[in-house]
């Protein structure tokens, strides 16, 4: 054999490259999978810090006396074999507080959002209707009902903003009230039961018209008591015709006065009949979480 032939490296027969492959697997065999999926643990060799054993105090679990349960939780798999020691469930405690006050302070000030739309929208049809005799009541009527269309807004909103308020109220009561007062029992027995499937069926705690009522009561009465009150002063200072009867004075450009008369009438009975018939919104916080179905519920629901 020459030197040429020695310095370059011969390629290994068939035989032998296969036999590589099938001692060099690329990936591991059955056997090792399935080890790796169920690793057999020795309490000696373990080096996971051991957990707590729990012991029950309403729906608080607290930690006492220390226990190995790594060795049992590993060979299963399952994260729900760990039990939850008073650091974990408070830690978990403060951050889902945190996180359901943000979605309601968020909430909140969307219904202050509206709110404010629905006051700046009045103020400037005030003086766009008393700023010119020749303009009609008729932008009086439209302003009424642009205040509507953000009473419908925000009572969308209240409703949601509802949602995280029982939630944080539940919180408040049953958990931060009895770690201030020292007192480790719960106004409800089974409240962080009743949290947990709010969380996962989520549900509206008041109906679509119990929200009307409670922003039509808490801030836009008011507008729209102001808003009736100048488009009568609308009609006795600025009238379209001089005629003393009120039918006559009701008309405006091509629209007769009983469609000016129905718009105002419907809209302002519909707004009575929200406040006298549709029950209030105001029980007790907890109420909220004892029945699946309360009368208030049988509203219906737009």
């Amino acid at each position: 054999m020459s030197d040429a032939d020695s310095s370059v490296p011969q390629s290994a027969p068939a035989s032998t490259a296969a036999r590589m492959r099938r001692d060099t697997p690329l990936e591991p065999r059955i056997e090792e999978q399935e080890a790796a999926q169920h690793p057999v643990w020795s309490a000696d060799d373990d080096p996971s810090p051991k957990m707590s054993e729990p012991f029950s105090n309403g729906d608080f679990e607290c930690g006492e006396k220390v226990i190995d349960y790594t060795k049992e939780a590993h060979a299963r798999g399952a994260f729900e074999e760990y039990p939850l020691t008073r650091n974990e469930y408070i830690s978990a405690m403060v951050h889902f507080y945190r996180g359901e006050l943000t979605r309601a302070n968020e909430w909140r000030l969307r219904l202050d959002t509206s709110t404010n739309w629905a006051i700046i929208a009045t103020m400037g049809l005030l003086s766009f209707a008393f700023g010119v005799r020749e303009h009609t009541h008729g932008s009086m009527i439209l302003g009424m009902y642009l205040v509507l269309h953000f009473l419908t807004l925000e009572a969308r909103r209240f409703r949601f903003f509802d949602v995280w308020r029982t939630r944080l109220r539940m919180i408040e009561e049953n958990f931060y009230g009895p770690i201030l007062r020292r007192d480790l029992s719960s106004r409800e027995h089974n409240w962080g039961r009743l949290v947990a499937e709010d969380l996962i069926h989520p549900r509206f705690k008041i109906t679509y018209l119990q929200a009307v009522r409670t922003r039509l009561l808490r801030n836009y009465m008011p507008l729209f008591v102001t808003l009736l009150f100048a488009w009568i002063v609308k009609l006795m200072w600025h009238p379209e015709t001089n005629s003393d009867l009120w039918f006559d004075r009701l008309a405006f450009g091509p629209v007769p006065w009983q469609v000016a008369f129905f718009l105002v009438f419907f809209l302002y009975a519909s707004l009575a009949c929200v406040v006298w018939l549709v029950p209030p919104s105001h029980p007790q916080d907890s109420d909220y979480w004892m029945e699946d179905v309360r009368p208030m519920d049988k509203i219906p629901d737009f």
